[in-house]
């Protein structure tokens, strides 16, 4: 919108090519003539610091609109196409509640500007604004307010620091419709008309319930605090104890929502805090075969009791086929076997391998 600027670096007037807004039932057109309502706009905020050349050219272009006392100007729930500019009168600004209740948001005084929804955004106005008194409007149409946004800095300042101070009124009423509505719609307002400024943020996101996932490889496990868990709580709920930092104890569970875990952990330590991590079943898995988690006892260290390879009883379909296998196999091959498993059991192997090799097996 509007002509290229001069190279003097006059930002460039306004375009003057908008149609009349559709007239709501007490308001009327009126002529507005322009050098009389010079010295009003100028003192106006919204172009109190834009170039003189820029609120001349304005003062052509804005439409006179009669209000009657109880005239609703903006209406919520639909798109206003334009901003008003309170020139005379009063006016104000309600937010509809879930119960049909107008509540009072702002009471608007002559040089006060509305309607920056539907003028900036398109959007459906959130709230009303009604005449209280016979007023007149100075009425700015949308094309020509969005064509002075890109290049007048003055205007979108002004409309920042307006839409600013109504976030903080929207937030002051209390009220039990949804506050995030009015709070999105001004910030993306904000953000419209003035990039480098930035909108009031909206609440962050609650991440308390966020658990993290973790492998066990990111951990330095120590014994310490590995033995700070009975084996059985760790085997049955199927978690470790990882990492301890002042009175914070990590660990990483297979199940970080496990309730009753969580509450036998607090039962079971009394003076730290726990902090759950997720973890794989695989990871965890590995984890307790490679620690060496097989029994209430702890780690298996070594040295402990060797398991006795003739102690092995294994579970025949008859007597006659365990005979028939013993004369066939021999009772060497059956001791090599035990011997092979039960070095397999003490190493904690997941499976055995035999394979042929040129010097055996």
């Amino acid at each position: 919108m509007g002509d290229p600027q001069s190279s003097t670096g006059a930002p460039p007037a306004p375009d003057a090519s908008a149609a009349p807004p559709p007239l709501l039932e007490g308001i009327v057109r009126v002529k507005v003539p322009g050098e009389k309502i010079l010295p009003f706009l100028a003192r106006a905020s919204l172009f109190k610091t834009a170039p003189k050349e820029v609120v001349t050219k304005v003062s052509t272009l804005l439409q006179g609109l009669e209000c009657a006392d109880g005239s609703e100007v903006i209406t919520a729930g639909k798109v206003n196409d334009g901003l008003g500019i309170l020139f005379s009168g009063k006016a104000q600004v309600l937010l509809p509640s879930p119960g049909g209740e107008l509540l009072p948001v702002e009471e608007l005084l002559p040089g006060d500007h509305f309607g920056e929804v539907g003028a900036v955004l398109g959007k459906p106005s959130p709230y009303f604004v009604i005449a209280t008194d016979a007023s007149r409007v100075l009425w700015l149409p949308a094309p020509i307010l969005q064509g002075m946004m890109g290049s007048v800095p003055a205007v979108s300042e002004a409309l920042a620091k307006r839409l600013s101070e109504r976030v903080v009124a929207f937030a002051g009423v209390e009220r039990h419709s949804s506050p995030e509505l009015i709070t999105e719609i001004e910030a993306q307002l904000l953000e419209a008309v003035e990039p480098q400024l930035q909108a009031p943020a909206l609440p962050a996101a609650d991440m308390s319930g966020v658990i993290a996932f973790a492998e066990l490889r990111d951990f330095d496990l120590s014994p310490t605090v590995l033995a700070m868990v009975p084996t059985k709580l760790i085997r049955s709920y199927r978690l470790l104890p990882v990492k301890l930092a002042g009175n914070l104890l990590t660990i990483a569970m297979v199940n970080p929502r496990d309730y009753a875990a969580l509450a036998e952990l607090k039962r079971t330590l009394h003076t730290v805090q726990i902090a759950p991590v997720a973890i794989g079943l695989e990871d965890f898995n590995s984890a307790l075969v490679r620690l060496k988690l097989l029994d209430d006892s702890g780690p298996k260290k070594a040295g402990g009791p060797r398991i006795n390879p003739d102690s092995f009883q294994f579970e025949t379909v008859a007597e006659q086929d365990r005979a028939s296998d013993a004369r066939a196999v021999g009772d060497d091959a059956i001791r090599l076997v035990n011997r092979i498993i039960a070095a397999g059991l003490e190493r904690e192997a997941s499976d055995i391998h035999i394979e042929p090799t040129a010097h055996g097996f």
